[in-house]
């Protein structure tokens, strides 16, 4: 007899068929806040080579003028109100995803899914109105709890915290590096924005260990638990991070401390920002 399909069954087709997608795209995701932060440290040296420090602020303040005029006119709202006929269909194929024991029954199911047409879609014009209406009947005391209520869920707890932990380090070094850097080793403003090119090279390798590998992890313990996937399959692979996390921090400290060779606290920044995209996107992903 075969076992009833899982939560992870249940998901939108599309994210069944392609799931490597899904985990590098996180992985990019996260990968391209550190490479932004990296990048604009970068380039926010060169600027004061031969303009004054407050034309960083200047140019930061039109790209971001610039990105928001970007989103507001290509991000549009993709949500919608679901008619209780919709409703119903989703019940109903659920339902038969439940009981269908094959994998042609599973197809019906989706198709079924799939069966009551979505609404109309919306001009181009209308996509640009502030508000687009309700799309929920829940109170707005429910809404403000719920995430509230979330943080009490194991999984979402564990996430919170190592993110909240990993992006305080890097708050933490961030912040003293240019005063630690033209202290113990004399650098010029520029000079220690290119020490951030560390950061945006280990940024890519973080793709790698929270996308690719991650998922080859997943791909040899799945094939061993008959081709059913778990979660927790994952977390082999934070064997990384748990490595390179503390060596970051002890390179950077170590090196600021002891007045060690400059490239020894640059390493750790690296590092820093390696295992940073690596545990995130492994965690988001989870």
């Amino acid at each position: 007899m075969s076992e009833e399909p899982s939560w992870r069954e249940s998901f939108v087709p599309g994210q069944i068929q392609r799931p490597r997608l899904i985990f590098v795209s996180f992985s990019l995701y996260t990968a391209s806040l550190s490479a932004g932060v990296g990048a604009g440290i970068l380039i926010a040296g060169l600027i004061t080579i031969h303009l004054h420090w407050r034309y960083i602020y200047y140019i930061s303040t039109a790209l971001i003028g610039c990105c928001t005029i970007l989103i507001f006119f290509t991000l549009p709202e993709t949500e919608y109100r679901r008619s209780a006929a919709s409703r119903n269909e989703h019940k109903t194929g659920e339902e038969c995803a439940v009981g269908s024991k094959d994998e042609a029954g599973a197809e019906v199911a989706y198709a079924e899914l799939g069966s009551v047409p979505p609404p109309k879609r919306r001009t181009w014009v209308q996509e640009l109105r502030i508000f687009t209406g309700s799309y929920t009947d829940e109170s707005v005391l429910k809404l403000c709890i719920r995430p509230i209520v979330l943080l009490a869920l194991p999984p979402v707890a564990w996430a919170t915290l190592v993110m909240s932990v990993t992006i305080g380090f890097l708050v933490a070094i961030t912040s003293n590096f240019a005063t630690a850097f033209s202290t113990v080793y004399g650098f010029e403003t520029y000079q220690t924005g290119l020490c951030f090119i560390a950061s945006l090279i280990s940024s890519l390798i973080g793709v790698f260990f929270g996308g690719h590998l991650s998922d080859m992890i997943a791909d040899y313990f799945t094939k061993r638990n008959n081709g059913v996937r778990e979660p927790e399959m994952r977390l082999p692979a934070m064997v990384v991070a748990t490595i390179t996390s503390p060596l970051a921090l002890i390179l950077y400290g170590v090196g600021i401390g002891k007045e060690l060779h400059w490239i020894v606290p640059t390493i750790g920044l690296g590092l820093c920002k390696c295992r940073s995209r690596a545990s995130v996107g492994w965690h988001e992903t989870v």
